[in-house]
């Protein structure tokens, strides 16, 4: 949900709450405060995992709390494609980076946190679409990590929580557009393989984006909220044309 198009920093760290602050550290790269925390999965063979675990325990104060964001980390942990993609690209894992902070940092506690789809009371209303975006699988897979986490680093006081986005909030759309383009470039990805194609599918994710924004542009909108039926339905569309 926080990709393809990214979510700015401020925008991140409200759907928490007004204690949190995204941990910027331009000091260590110029990259750190304009996005999310990919820089930290570089391997360039320096300090700056260690030195941010000792910046996010020493230089927040009692008054704050500092945010990490690392959107792929439930995927990784699931997804044979994710740990594929990090070993042909020679990149630590976000699991590997929060053990580290964890480690390096010698932090009190770690709180993670997991975006959700509303929970579902009437199909034909409901927001969420499949591929665990409930609440419910979300706080499971929330569970699951925090289990590999203390398997992995030892880390003893983690704390999960799940947030669910409402079609209140003013980062809904922003955040459901992204979770339909992730969806249907999954189905892209599915269908291609079948037929021989490689891709990449947070490359494909993007370029779906562009092309529904395109569309917005023209006059025309997918109906919304958007079912397994209509995605297949879109996914055909693109499909069709593209390919």
């Amino acid at each position: 949900m926080l990709l393809p198009e990214f979510l700015a920093p401020e925008l991140a760290a409200s759907l928490i709450g007004p204690q949190v602050r995204l941990a910027t550290a331009f000091w260590i790269s110029p990259k750190c405060g304009k996005g999310y925390h990919y820089f930290l999965q570089d391997e360039p063979g320096d300090r700056r995992t260690k030195v941010m675990a000792l910046a996010l325990r020493d230089e927040f104060g009692n008054r704050f709390e500092p945010l990490l964001v690392l959107p792929d980390l439930l995927d990784e942990i699931e997804s044979e494609r994710c740990a594929s993609s990090l070993k042909s690209t020679n990149m630590r894992s976000q699991l590997t980076v929060l053990s580290e902070i964890w480690t390096h940092g010698s932090l009190r506690q770690v709180r993670l946190y997991g975006l959700a789809l509303p929970a579902e009371t009437d199909p034909k209303d409901s927001w969420a679409i499949p591929n665990g975006l409930v609440t419910n699988k979300v706080r499971d897979r929330l569970g699951r990590l925090r289990n590999i986490m203390a398997e992995q680093s030892g880390a003893d006081d983690v704390d999960t929580e799940v947030i669910e986005i409402t079609p209140e909030r003013p980062v809904f759309e922003k955040l459901y557009r992204n979770a339909i383009c992730n969806q249907i470039a999954l189905r892209l990805m599915s269908r291609l393989r079948e037929q021989g194609w490689t891709a990449n599918v947070e490359t494909l994710a993007g370029t779906i984006l562009s092309a529904l924004s395109d569309w917005s542009d023209k006059g025309v909108d997918p109906p919304l909220p958007i079912h397994g039926d209509q995605l297949d339905a879109i996914t055909e569309i693109i499909h069709e044309k593209w390919f």
